[in-house]
């Protein structure tokens, strides 16, 4: 794994402090990436790496896949690389591409619960419950018995519910993977999600909310052309056990 020189760690640094704030200041934001251009000429790899993660704040997703795959091209399998670039697609909603960039992850630093984490989320967020409860239970338990997941009671109670249903990760990943594809096709980006194990009057589904922005209206044309969408291309089973809504908030 190569070393970031002392300019690369300063920048990541303050990247990371910037990821972590909610009102993010644009030129703080400028800044980090004029010098990460610069940084290119002395360290590309980790240059590549904070330019990835600055073009997914910027939600320039052709950017962030241009430059996070630079960064792997230099180094395959560096788990820095690797995990940044999980984090970049999961920031912008992209959970099946991310759970698949996080299990390379997971390969290359087994005992890293953080990527783990990562794992089991993205997992979850897109549809594949039962592979998520296989991992919390085989490895998260395993290697963590003290310190329990985060949402393990979530994914414990959506599997349970998926097999009462008969649902399988295929299906319930497909109106996932409907939802992001819908979504991206737009031009919008996940702002934040939720899920839920929804409950009124003994009638359960899974109620998935995806926070894009934008205007009320704007996002209640977004609904209702995914839900016309949802009903050409969904089994109805999936559609009763599966609600996946976007949300202006």
């Amino acid at each position: 794994m190569p070393q970031a020189q002392p300019a690369a760690a300063r920048l990541i640094e303050r990247l990371n402090v910037l990821l972590g704030e909610k009102n993010r200041n644009p030129f703080a934001l400028s800044a980090l990436k004029k010098e990460a251009q610069v940084l290119l000429k002395t360290d590309a790899f980790h240059a590549y790496v904070v330019l990835g993660m600055i073009a997914c704040l910027e939600k320039n997703v052709d950017e962030m896949h241009k430059n996070h795959l630079k960064a792997l091209n230099l180094y395959p399998n560096d788990p820095l690389a690797n995990n940044n670039y999980a984090a970049s697609l999961a920031n912008l909603g992209f959970n099946s591409e991310a759970s698949k960039q996080y299990r390379k992850a997971y390969q290359l630093e087994p005992a890293n619960l953080n990527v783990l984490s990562g794992l089991i989320d993205t997992l979850t967020f897109a549809g594949r419950v039962h592979e998520a409860r296989k991992l919390l239970i085989n490895d998260w338990k395993k290697k963590s018995p003290s310190s329990p997941y985060k949402g393990e009671g979530l994914v414990m109670r959506l599997a349970e519910f998926l097999d009462k249903q008969g649902i399988s990760d295929d299906e319930s990943a497909r109106i996932e993977n409907l939802a992001t594809a819908y979504l991206s096709a737009e031009g919008l980006f996940k702002i934040d999600e939720g899920l839920s194990l929804a409950n009124d009057d003994g009638a359960k589904w899974i109620q998935h909310i995806i926070s894009v922005g934008g205007s009320v209206d704007q996002v209640a044309e977004l609904n209702c052309g995914f839900a016309d969408r949802v009903s050409k291309e969904i089994p109805t089973k999936v559609m009763k056990s599966i609600t996946v809504l976007y949300s202006a908030d």
